[in-house]
C-alpha cells in the first residue's frame, strides 16, 4: 500500500449478469488521533457504482506501519474509531443480522460491516480478517425462477467472471455440490490475475426458497491454502432462518404472497394461500401440481419482479373480500397457440374473491 495506489473490483448480479463496480484509492497520508492513540495512516476512499451512479462512498484510514490497523472508518452514516490495541483473546463469535434473519460464525479476530443495499442486492456484508489479507463479501439477492440449483447460478456467474478477470480459470477438481444447513449449495475455486498478482477466488452459492446467498473470498494465490480452512468454516456456519414466505393477515397480503410464491416456484406456500372451500380449489391444485407447465404459472413467471403487485380496488365485509389487482409483464408472454402475445410492460389484471378463515385471508377464486 502506498500513496496513489488504486484498484477496482466488480460485484456480479446472479440475477441478470450486471455488475456493481467498487473502486479503492489511497488518496493521502494523514496523521489520525483516535482513542487508541495517534497514527500515521493511509487515507483510502472506497466507492461503489451502480452503472454510472455513485451508490456508496466510504472512507478508511489504515495505519502505515507493518500492522495495517484499521484506525478509522467513516461509512457516511456512522464513524468507527480504533479504541485499543492488544492481544486478541476474544473467541469466535456468531453474528446475527436480524433484519434479514441470517447468521454466521466469525473466527477470532474477524469483524463485519453491513453495507447499504445496491440495486438488486438486498444485503452486502463485508468481512474483514485480522491480517486483512483477503477481500471477503457475503451478498443476498432475491431468487428468480430461472435458476433451479446453486450450481446453475455458479456456472452462469463464471461466464460473466471470465469477461472481467484476466485468465479467470475454474479449478475443475474444486467443485463441491453439497448442502449447507439445509440449503442447496455449490462451491468452486478459480485462479485469475489482477495487476500482475496471481490470485485465487473461493466462491460458495446457496439457494433458499426466495433468496440466493453467496460468499466471495479473494486472496493472493500463495496465501490461499493456509487460509482456505478458515474460509470454509465461515461458509459452513452460515444459517438462513427463513421467515414464512407468506403473509395471510390481509387480502392484499395474501394476493401478493400467492403471486410471489408461484413466481419463485414455492408451490407449497402458494397452496397455503388457497381456501379448500373455494370454487376454484381443484383447478388451483392442478395448477400447482406441476413445476412449470401450467399457463397461469408461466404467466406469473413472466412478470417483472422489480415492479410490485398493484391493488386497484377492494370491496370488503367482515369475512369476505373482492379485490382487483394486476402485475406487470417483464417480458413477452405468448398465449395459447403462441401466435398471440402480450408485450413487456402490459398490466395483467385479475379479480379475486377471498374469505376469512380464522385469522387468515384465503383465496376462493381468481
Amino acid at each position: 500500500m502506498k500513496e496513489g495506489y488504486s484498484t477496482k473490483f466488480n460485484i456480479f448480479s446472479v440475477q441478470n449478469g450486471t455488475t456493481t463496480e467498487s473502486r479503492v484509492k489511497v488518496t493521502d497520508k494523514e496523521q489520525i488521533t483516535v482513542p487508541a492513540g495517534t497514527f500515521d495512516c493511509y487515507a483510502i476512499e472506497l466507492t461503489g457504482y451502480a452503472g454510472m451512479v455513485k451508490a456508496l462512498e466510504h472512507k478508511l484510514w489504515i495505519s502505515a506501519d507493518e500492522n495495517k490497523y484499521l484506525v478509522k472508518y467513516d461509512s457516511g452514516q456512522a464513524i468507527m474509531e480504533l479504541k485499543e490495541i492488544g492481544l486478541q483473546t476474544q473467541a469466535a463469535k456468531r453474528i446475527e443480522i436480524g433484519e434479514h434473519n441470517i447468521s454466521l460464525r466469525l473466527p477470532s479476530g474477524w469483524y463485519h460491516m453491513v453495507n447499504p443495499p445496491i440495486g438488486m442486492y438486498k444485503l452486502m456484508v463485508q468481512l474483514v480478517g485480522p491480517q486483512m489479507e483477503a477481500w471477503v463479501l457475503l451478498t443476498v439477492a432475491e431468487r428468480i425462477p430461472l435458476f433451479d440449483s446453486a450450481r446453475a447460478i455458479a456456472e452462469m456467474d463464471i461466464e460473466v467472471l471470465k469477461g472481467f478477470f484476466k485468465n479467470y480459470t475454474v479449478r475443475e477438481d474444486s467443485w463441491q455440490d453439497r448442502t449447507i444447513n439445509d440449503l442447496d449449495a455449490a462451491t468452486f475455486e478459480a485462479d485469475y490475475e489482477d495487476e500482475n498478482a496471481r490470485m485465487v477466488e473461493y466462491r460458495t452459492y446457496m439457494l433458499g426458497e426466495s433468496m440466493v446467498y453467496w460468499f466471495v473470498f479473494r486472496i493472493e494465490k500463495d496465501k490461499f491454502e493456509e487460509n482456505k480452512g478458515e474460509f470454509g468454516s465461515i461458509v459452513t456456519s452460515f444459517k438462513a432462518n427463513a421467515k414464512s414466505p407468506i403473509d395471510l393477515s390481509t387480502p392484499e397480503a395474501t394476493i401478493k404472497s400467492f403471486v410471489k410464491a408461484v413466481y419463485v416456484g414455492n408451490l407449497e406456500a402458494a397452496k397455503a394461500c388457497v381456501s379448500e372451500d373455494g370454487h376454484d380449489y381443484d383447478e388451483f391444485m392442478e395448477m400447482l401440481a406441476t413445476k412449470s407447465n401450467h399457463p397461469f404459472q408461466a404467466m406469473i413467471k413472466a412478470m417483472d419482479a422489480s415492479i410490485p403487485v398493484e391493488i386497484t380496488s377492494k370491496d370488503i365485509t367482515e369475512d369476505r373480500c373482492k379485490i382487483k389487482w394486476y402485475f406487470t409483464l417483464g417480458r413477452v408472454y405468448y398465449i395459447g397457440d403462441g401466435e398471440t402475445k402480450w408485450k413487456k410492460g402490459r398490466h395483467t389484471e385479475f379479480s379475486s374473491y377471498l374469505e376469512l378463515v380464522g385469522d387468515k385471508w384465503l383465496i376462493r377464486d381468481i
